[in-house]
């Protein structure tokens, strides 16, 4: 992997801790929502997704034969981020929802950095 690939997944990594603090914060401030603190998550979270893919489109670019482990571990991510993106507009709205909506947003944060880290982890290790 290059030194290119590397930084991007570091970066990645330190904003996915961010993200997670930030979400922490937007919910500890209650509702209404904070906008400020809220576009900060958003913003956060939305470039970790862009360089988690770059690095994956770069890796696969690059070559690299993938697994069935590493394609079902890339697919779970990308599916988890979905749901992340999806449960965390809902709960942006001013409607209030069922509890377990916001319990399946925090569940995939963390679901995701896990499936990510081992996603890239696999096709850094290939």
């Amino acid at each position: 992997m290059n030194v290119i690939s590397t930084t991007k997944i570091v970066a990645a990594g330190v904003l996915g801790v961010f993200t997670l603090i930030s979400g922490v914060i937007v919910t500890g401030a209650g509702r209404p929502l904070n906008s400020l603190y809220f576009n900060v998550h958003k913003i956060i979270a939305v470039v970790m997704i862009v360089l988690l893919a770059a690095v994956t489109v770069q890796l696969i670019k690059a070559g690299y034969a993938l697994s069935m482990l590493q394609v079902l571990v890339i697919a779970a991510a990308a599916a988890l981020f979905l749901a992340l993106v999806a449960t965390g507009g809902m709960l942006s709205f001013e409607r209030s929802w069922p509890a377990v909506v916001l319990r399946i947003h925090q569940i995939a944060s963390l679901l995701s950095l896990g499936f990510s880290a081992a996603g890239i982890y696999l096709l850094a290790a290939a």
